[in-house]
């Protein structure tokens, strides 16, 4: 498993296994799995991802209604990611966050 830095903006999210980041100073806050299904596997407290009431063992199925979308993005913009939480299908809008945003036990390296 590679390990990643993430720098930019934040919506919560880091994906499990090596992310790149740079240029892109935007994040929401969570962890999840980087091969398809995308699967949450934890919300960081106090992050976008959290406020927008994004749960753990969600599935990703769209990000801006594409299949592999870029969560990572623009501070301050949304993203709409098309989320499957058991037998329901519902999109929820996050906007991501500046990076020196993130909250303490967000990974780092």
């Amino acid at each position: 498993m590679f390990k990643g830095l993430v720098v930019g903006t934040f919506l919560g999210l880091v994906l499990q296994g090596y992310v790149s980041n740079i240029g892109k100073p935007g994040y929401i806050g969570i962890m999840a799995t980087t091969c398809p299904p995308i699967k949450v596997t934890e919300v960081f407290h106090g992050t976008p991802a959290e406020r927008a009431h994004l749960k753990k063992d969600d599935i990703i199925l769209k990000v801006d209604g594409e299949r592999g979308g870029e969560i990572r993005g623009t501070p301050g913009t949304p993203v709409v990611l098309m989320i499957k939480r058991g037998e329901d299908i519902f999109n929820i809008t996050i906007t991501r966050a500046p990076i020196d945003e993130m909250p303490p036990e967000f990974p780092r390296d």
